[in-house]
């Protein structure tokens, strides 16, 4: 999908949101000018970044992916189940866990940008995810969030840190109650900032 520079920030959003249950999901738009000639990207991340200077209501809760829709595969799965049930769930993330889904259990989160990873490294798709993660990741743990916390302040922490999913957690910290994309995000950015906000530059 294309936008001109004049697009406004929640016309941006809303084309996001429009697709973001198809087949073809995506991320970024291309921006070009009045020739066609590119001007740029827009990425669900700048829409986040516009979203932390609108100071958008609500908190996590109201806008994550519940845990219920996110699949969930264990450390021993093969990296290829993992992205097959991403496909059939129309999900874009998948929770890794041995046993049940808590906070405990979580080993990590399978995001489109590690498949592109694990292809750009040629890594076999046969390798269990658990080992495999287990040399990406360090921790998780800074990619999460309590579900009470705002949605400015994940936007913030989504730009800051240049990720696209967070893992909310209940507010003890104990439970998964869901995962929070940047796209999620674009569910709330037209509220947030108004049918005049700023253009797509």
């Amino acid at each position: 999908l294309t936008l001109r520079p004049s697009c406004t920030l929640p016309d941006a959003a809303a084309l996001l949101r429009a697709q973001a249950a198809s087949d073809w999901a995506f991320r970024h738009l291309v921006v070009l000018d009045g020739r066609g000639d590119l001007h740029g990207v827009l990425s669900s991340l700048d829409l986040a970044l516009a979203l932390c200077s609108a100071g958008a209501d609500g908190t996590a809760a109201e806008v994550l992916k519940p845990r219920c829709i996110v699949p969930v595969c264990s450390s021993s799965a093969a990296l290829s189940h993992v992205l097959e049930q991403m496909s059939l769930s129309r999900q874009n993330c998948a929770l890794i866990a041995d046993g049940e889904p808590t906070v405990s259990n979580l080993l990590g989160l399978v995001t489109p940008r590690d498949a592109l990873r694990a292809f750009a490294e040629h890594v076999p798709i046969t390798v269990q995810v658990g080992q495999w993660l287990r040399g990406l990741q360090a921790s998780w743990e800074p990619r999460t969030v309590e579900c009470w916390e705002p949605i400015s302040s994940c936007a913030a922490r989504m730009a800051r840190d240049s990720v696209h999913h967070l893992v909310v957690v209940s507010a003890d910290g104990l439970d998964i109650v869901g995962v929070l994309s940047s796209t999620d995000l674009a569910q709330v950015i037209g509220p947030a900032i108004g049918p005049t906000g700023g253009a797509a530059e």
